[in-house]
């Protein structure tokens, strides 16, 4: 019927309004015991659950090894319903080169006016996917339908040539497949190049590829 999300989570009111609010006992622990079950509202990757997915996707904790915080976003709607891509910058085929060039980013940008990195999440032609600010967190830009849209950035210039196929792949697993999964995507959603903010816009290669994917749009009415 399309009225629950798929991968729903269960968490105590007490929990998400911060407020002692009595619940029996019986009835939390028999739904602690269900795979439903979340101790926190902010709810994050399990990433027991992603490696039982056999998903590509590097965790921020994993290549941010200089441990500078992330800036404070606003929260995005979840499920997301629109996917935006872009690209940019020099590709990179080693998961070593890609973690070194986001973390490159996050710590050019982390200043008083910067942002640190400012994608949800970028790919890179290793065949992995990187969190950036993760799925709960908006990337900053706006334009009409914003706090329903993530950022993926495929690293390098697309103009003339496509990402790799390791890549694509990767971007197909993680995003949509993993997203769906976890609750994070709507089954519902579209993909779209990204529309041009601030001079960035999409190399003319994978902008066409794009437009060939199940579900893109040529941008958010």
């Amino acid at each position: 019927m399309g009225k629950l999300t798929p991968g729903p989570k269960v968490i105590s009111l007490g929990e998400i309004l911060k407020e002692k609010i009595v619940v029996s006992e019986k009835l939390v622990g028999e739904l602690q015991a269900t795979e439903y079950w979340s101790d926190t509202f902010n709810l994050k990757y399990d990433s027991a659950r992603l490696r039982s997915l056999n998903s590509p996707l590097i965790l921020s904790d994993e290549w941010n090894l200089s441990r500078l915080p992330f800036k404070s976003y606003m929260d995005l709607y979840i499920p997301i319903t629109y996917v935006a891509i872009r690209d940019g910058g020099s590709s990179c085929s080693t998961s070593a080169a890609c973690a070194k060039r986001i973390l490159k980013e996050h710590e050019d940008r982390d200043s008083p006016d910067g942002y640190g990195v400012t994608e949800n999440f970028y790919v890179g032609d290793d065949g992995n996917v990187y969190e950036g600010i993760g799925w709960d967190r908006d990337m900053k830009w706006s334009f009409t339908g914003w706090r329903l849209t993530v950022s993926v950035q495929f690293f390098g210039e697309h103009e003339n040539d496509l990402p790799s196929a390791k890549a694509i792949e990767a971007f197909n697993t993680v995003i949509i497949r993993d997203g769906i999964e976890t609750g994070k995507l709507s089954p519902y959603y579209k993909i779209i190049p990204i529309p041009m903010v601030n001079g960035t816009s999409l190399g003319r290669k994978l902008r066409e590829e794009i437009m060939t994917w199940k579900n893109a749009i040529e941008n958010i009415s």
